[in-house]
């Protein structure tokens, strides 16, 4: 048996069964949040060499938990690894901006290494933290923490006049940033100023005055649109758990309102305060697409190129299967005139994965930023994927006759997918097919599909296409043509990459993310079991004979012209509605 067996081994034999049954379940369902929180808190009082691994798988699923990080690193602290804490910190205080993670570090630096290493490494390392949490509304400890150390600190290389310059600059700093603590630290402030000279004091409070009160009125906006948020939620995807719907909607109310500029800061500020807010909100949401393209593409509102590229990158390692996500970064790829590193998104994508949805926004890109020809290469190329799908051929066709001009082209290509599918897709391809040439006013054509249509299906199978030829018969006299309004509204972007009914996203990360809009968002990818009607397909139904019922209530209707009294039916709306009915 070799070492490392031997090892497992050993962390076996100490592990309890209910830690032994946790492991089982997250082996099951990894993003089992309550089995990872109960194993987490199960492993502290182990030996740090028998849960390393356990650690280091949390880290892999959990990137973003800070709460994890933490842990991990302290715990190597108390077994006397101050080596293997300091990897862990550099590993994680970046990427995971959070005022208990960073107070970890600085209790750390100030306990442990104050002896053996100068000091300014000590100043530098506040200064950091100030910088990546210093705006956090929970950041007040860490204000007051650097304050304190400034205050006691003792040494030749800072007077007395250097150290208090440095003190009110701190000061200064922490009275107009809204944190829970703001009206302390200010109390604070006033006294530390009136300790050393009135009169100066007077002039820097009355100046600082105006600013602190902005920030104690923003702190207490803020406090209220923070109720809520779970500052404890692992970053597991969307649809798992239905609560982190209202986590998204509270996430993106609150960026809604710092986008407000509420503290009336500068610009530059106020991209650093909601870059920051983007970043806290990731800490949750790591595994949702639509905050990464949102943030992404808030830097790019701000001319932030390079950092929109870095966070795209970073979002296609968070969620890697994002189709939103690619299509969203090779757009922007495509803006900024990098056509080759636009084409490598596609070309990974599907690598990755080999799907019709793909092919076909590819092509439209192709055609777009590239050529006609090179359009038509990937769709000769897709067709003999082993996953295309009719979608590939309705959309080439239509490159050919809306983008190309080319309608015998578009035509050549709906006729050549027609034997390639069967029932629950033939139809869906017949019905886009007839409404080309209904477009078209292509007579002829259309009784030929339609009499094929009507051999392979009944019309209780598929009225969609008994509708359609109705509405062309019906209409066959004069000049159609219908003209599909964009959709707008939150879900812009992912119509923008859906085509048909093949979507960029699932029905959960698009049911979490327009959460707020649910009564007026009409959306139904193909994994939902939700059934939404599609009016557009409706059609006047013609009657030829009045009901029986109809019939009998006209006849009962008073004959000429009405005298009568006139009812004001919004008044009789409004009675009843505020009558006070038991």
């Amino acid at each position: 048996m070799d070492e490392e067996t031997s090892e497992s081994t050993d962390s076996m034999d100490i592990f309890s069964d209910e830690i032994l049954q946790y492991q089982r379940d997250i082996r099951e369902n990894k993003w089992d949040s309550y089995s990872w929180r109960s194993l987490m808190s199960a492993i502290i009082q182990l030996p740090i060499e028998s849960v390393r691994d356990i650690y280091e798988e949390s880290a892999l699923v959990f990137p973003t938990s800070a709460k994890f990080w933490k842990q991990y690193a302290e715990h190597e602290i108390q077994s006397g690894n101050n080596e293997n804490a300091e990897k862990i910190f550099q590993r994680c205080l970046i990427s995971c901006p959070d005022v208990e993670l960073w107070r970890s570090y600085l209790v750390y630096l100030i306990e442990e290494k104050s002896k053996k290493v100068p000091n300014l490494n000590i100043f530098g390392a506040f200064e950091l933290a100030i910088e990546k949490v210093g705006m956090d509304i929970n950041s007040s400890q860490i204000w007051i923490d650097y304050i304190t150390y400034v205050a006691d600190y003792k040494s030749r290389d800072l007077n007395e006049i250097a150290r208090k310059e440095m003190l009110r600059k701190l000061y200064q700093k922490a009275v107009t940033n809204p944190t829970h603590k703001i009206e302390e630290i200010w109390k604070e402030y006033n006294n530390f100023e009136y300790a050393w000279n009135d009169i100066l004091a007077k002039a820097l409070i009355a100046e600082h005055g105006p600013k602190y009160m902005a920030a104690r009125t923003t702190y207490r906006e803020r406090k209220n649109y923070l109720e809520g948020i779970a500052r404890n939620m692992l970053a597991i995807p969307p649809g798992i758990n239905p609560k982190h719907q209202q986590q998204v909607f509270l996430w993106k109310k609150l960026i809604a309102y710092e986008k407000g500029n509420p503290q009336r800061i500068e610009d530059e500020d106020l991209v650093k305060r909601v870059t920051y807010v983007y970043n806290q909100c990731l800490l949750y949401l790591y595994r949702y697409p639509e905050i990464w393209n949102e943030f992404a593409q808030y830097q790019v509102e701000n001319k932030n190129y390079e950092y929109a590229k870095k966070i795209y990158t970073q979002g296609l390692c968070a969620v890697e299967d994002s189709f939103l996500l690619h299509f969203a970064y090779s757009n922007f790829l495509e803006s900024l005139g990098n056509i080759e590193e636009a084409v490598e998104i596609y070309e990974k994508l599907l690598n990755k994965k080999d799907d019709t949805l793909v092919y076909i926004e590819y092509m439209r890109f192709a055609r777009r930023s590239i050529d006609m020809k090179a359009a038509q290469k990937i769709f000769f190329r897709a067709k003999n994927s082993p996953n295309a799908t009719y979608h590939l051929y309705i959309a080439a066709a239509k490159i050919e006759y809306h983008i190309n001009g080319n309608y015998i082209a578009a035509k050549n290509i709906f006729q050549i997918g027609l034997p390639l599918f069967k029932k629950g897709d033939l139809d869906k391809y017949i019905i886009e097919y007839m409404q080309f040439l209904f477009d078209n006013n292509d007579k002829e054509t259309i009784e030929d599909i339609f009499k094929k249509a009507t051999h392979d299906f009944s019309e209780e199978e598929t009225p969609e296409i008994w509708n359609t030829y109705l509405e062309f018969r019906r209409m066959q006299n004069k000049s159609v043509q219908n003209i599909k309004k964009k959709k707008k509204g939150i879900v812009n972007q992912i119509h923008r990459f859906k085509y048909m009914d093949l979507w960029p996203c699932s029905f959960e990360e698009i049911n979490a993310l327009t959460y707020e809009k649910k009564s007026s968002t009409n959306i139904k990818p193909n994994n939902s079991d939700r059934i939404v009607p599609d009016f557009s397909l409706l059609v006047d139904y013609p009657i030829e004979e009045t009901p029986v019922a109809v019939d009998k209530f006209l006849k009962m209707l008073p004959k000429g012209n009405w005298d009568g009294p006139v009812i004001e039916a919004e008044s009789i709306i409004l009675l009843v509605m505020n009558a006070n009915i038991e």
